[in-house]
Parts: C-alpha cells; structure tokens; sequence
C-alpha cells in the first residue's frame, strides 16, 4: 500500500494518507490471518482435494499475474499498455530525468576540470594550493567559487560559459555551510590560505542553498520536504534566520579584507519534482507559489541588511535569473533546488556577468 501510494503521488503521499494506509494494513494484516492463514494452518481444517484446488488456484493466479505484468511491460508506451501511452516527447523526457538523476546522484562524487586552471574541489588540499600557486603564476588573480551544493551547480555554470575566463577554482562541497560546519568542510583551511596568498583571487563568490537560512514562526526550521508541497498547498509562512545569516556574515568577514567577496543570495527555486512534466503531458506553466518570492526577498533584505557596512557586495540571484523550469524536452531543474546540465548552460549565461565583476 505504501510503495503505490508513493507511485501515484508525484509530490509523494500526505501523512494523513500515510496513517490511514497503515491502520488499512493493519485491517488486511487481521483478515489475511484470520481467513487465509489460520484456516491453513490448522490441522485438517481442509481435506487433500481442497488443498490440491487451493494450490492449483495459486498457480493460475501466480501465471496471471506474470502474464499481466509481461504485457504491460511489452506494451508500455502503445495503445494497449493498460494506458501506458506515452508521447514520443513524453518518453524522451522520461529518459532525460533519468540520465539527470544519475548526473545530480554523482555530482557530489565528481569534478569538473580542463585539465588546466578551471578545476573544483571538495577539500582544499595541498595539491590544489599547489596548482592554484601554478595558475597564478600562468595568469594572474582568478575567481574562486565557495559554498554547498548550490554552489556546485554555480561553479558548474560559471564554467560552461567561462569564455576567456582562463582561472576559475571551485571550493564547493555538498552540505558545507560556514554557519554549520561539518567536520572536513574547508572553511577554515581556506581562511588561513587567503590570508597568506590575497593576491591569488580577486574575486570569491559565496553561494548556499537558501532554505537552511528559513524557519518558520515556531522556529521550526525550513527544509526540502516543507517546500516541495502540492502546487494547490500554500507554502508555510518563512522568515529568515537572522543568527545565521548573521554567521555566514561573520565568516565572509576576513575573507573580504584580503579580496573582493560577492555573496549571490539563493535562488528562487520551483520545489516541485521534474515528473510533473509526465503527469501533465509535457504541458506545464509553473508559476512560483503564492507567497513564495516574498519569503525569498524577505531573505534578500535580511542578508543585505547585515552586509551593510562591510565590504561584502551582495547580489539578489532570485531578482537576477528567471523563474523557469524549461520545457519536457529541455528541463533545467535535475530536481526541486538543483540545476540540470542544461540549466547550468541556460542560467550560467546570465550567471557568467559575476565573472566580469559586474
């Protein structure tokens, strides 16, 4: 009951749905006992002949059902696969979301590098210091990227529309956050290495995902799971979380006296799963939720606030890049909050005036 619940709802089932199935499960649990296996079980409770016929039965059901599942297997896709009928479009789309989930699966794991001086990294260790001391030499101050998973996608943007950019480091690791560390986060080796070496970067960029700044009323912190609600489910009421953004402000701090340090604020993320373009046959117009993008700049005036007086320049990524989720064939979300490939191309363009420090 749980694993088709899950496959019928694309937003996944609610947690009223939930109780009920299992007090559901509980009541088939009862019945299977009480009329399937009890009677079963009990010596003599069915004679040779009635056995024989049970068994026989279970075999023409066990064939039945494999049969079923072959044909809806073979046929997925036509006009006989029990409503498996895809389009062409709708089945391209289908394996796009799957090679995007392979890619954002691996993301945490893999990175990009020319082989030269546009390269990231998880950890800032001493063979990157040492590269980084390289490309210095070879072409002067470059731009460093820093953050979480977002900033993974945002190094990956910036890469792919690099142009003449030759010097583009990423130190960028999924969950690593200034304002909670996880042990090996790079924050404080990269403090130290700055200080040393100002002159290796001109430029750093700060990204993080923007929800872990969120919480509501009761201080109940935002998450993934509270976000990604149905499309007719208002949001819950966010406000920002001032004593950490308050952190991040204090970590940024040293790093702007020895460079320039943009902070790009979060994106406007959709929260709403790439399925949803097969749910509703490639014809989508996904608006941002009512009371969304002021929750957003909401967050976007808190983080200016707090920089004002510093030397940290901040720039609104929800104001910058457009709300748009792309098309079946041309999807640039690889999940709720995560770019594509393809969005990586699409919003690196826009994304690519940091580099220019404009």
């Amino acid at each position: 009951l749980f694993a088709f619940a899950r496959i019928k709802s694309v937003f996944g089932p609610s947690q009223a749905l939930m109780i009920f199935l299992a007090i559901m499960s509980a009541v088939l649990a009862y019945l299977s006992w009480r009329f399937v296996e009890h009677p079963f079980r009990k010596k003599g409770a069915f004679g040779t002949a009635s056995q024989s016929r049970i068994f026989a039965a279970s075999l023409v059901g066990l064939v039945a059902f494999f049969a079923l599942g072959a044909h809806g297997h073979i046929t997925r896709g036509s006009a006989t696969g029990f409503g498996w009928n895809f389009t062409d479009q709708q089945h391209a789309t289908l394996a796009n979301i799957e090679k995007m989930r392979r890619t954002h699966q691996s993301k945490g794991e893999s990175q990009f590098d020319d082989g030269e001086c546009i390269f990231d990294t998880r950890r800032l260790y001493n063979k990157d210091a040492a590269r980084i001391q390289d490309c210095y030499e070879r072409y002067g101050s470059g731009t460093m990227v820093l953050g979480d998973s977002h900033a993974i996608d945002l190094f990956g943007a910036l890469a792919i529309n690099a142009g003449d950019v030759k010097f583009l480091v990423g130190v960028v690791s999924g969950g690593c956050r200034p304002h909670s560390p996880q042990p090996g986060c790079p924050y404080d080796a990269l403090v130290d290495y700055v200080s040393v070496n100002p002159d290796h970067f001109d430029r750093i960029i700060y990204e993080q995902a923007g929800f872990y700044l969120l919480k509501d009323e009761e201080d109940h912190s935002a998450s993934r799971e509270r976000l990604r609600v149905p499309l007719s489910q208002a949001l819950p009421s966010f406000i920002p979380k001032s004593d950490l953004v308050a952190r991040v402000v204090e970590y940024l701090t040293p790093l702007s006296e020895a460079t320039d340090v943009v902070w790009l604020g979060p994106r406007l993320s959709p929260h709403v799963p790439v399925e949803l373009f097969l749910y509703n046959d490639c014809d989508m117009d996904i608006q941002p939720r009512e009371g969304q993008r002021e929750m957003y700049q909401r967050l976007d005036t808190e983080i200016s606030n707090q920089l004002a007086g510093t030397s940290i320049e901040y720039v609104s990524q929800a104001e910058l890049l457009p709300f748009d989720l792309g098309s079946c064939g041309d999807l640039y979300w690889s999940d709720g909050d995560h770019f594509s490939q393809r969005g990586e191309e699409v919003f690196g363009e826009t994304l690519s005036t940091l580099l220019a420090g404009q």
